[in-house]
């Protein structure tokens, strides 16, 4: 999974829930925090204030949380995302006809014993 696939099911959910898309500064720090980087970090890359990213990165683990029906923040935002992948063989995050996200989890198909 790159950062161009993560940025676009962040900016789904988030644009489900809040009518808007992800900002520059929400969009670094997704990228950072996705990288391991600190608030500190991401905000000497974006030239803002390490409380002004953390702020931020608050209000996005709130709206992913909520969307995702499990607790998001900074420390577990990447192994989430990597498992919602992993566990599942394909999401569709956003259906165009009804504008719900849905989520479709599939077990992987097992090998029957012989």
């Amino acid at each position: 999974m790159n950062i161009a696939e993560v940025l676009q099911v962040a900016d789904r959910l988030v644009c489900e829930k809040t009518g808007k898309h992800l900002d520059d500064l929400q969009q670094v720090v997704i990228q950072g925090v996705w990288q391991g980087k600190s608030y500190s970090q991401i905000g000497e890359k974006c030239h803002r204030s390490e409380s002004r990213v953390r702020d931020v990165g608050y209000r996005l683990w709130q709206i992913l949380s909520e969307q995702l029906g499990e607790d998001v923040n900074k420390n577990n935002f990447r192994s989430t995302i990597e498992r919602l992948f992993i566990n599942s063989s394909f999401i569709n995050l956003f259906n165009h006809k009804n504008h719900h996200h849905i989520f479709n989890f599939c077990s992987p198909i097992s090998e029957q014993p012989q």
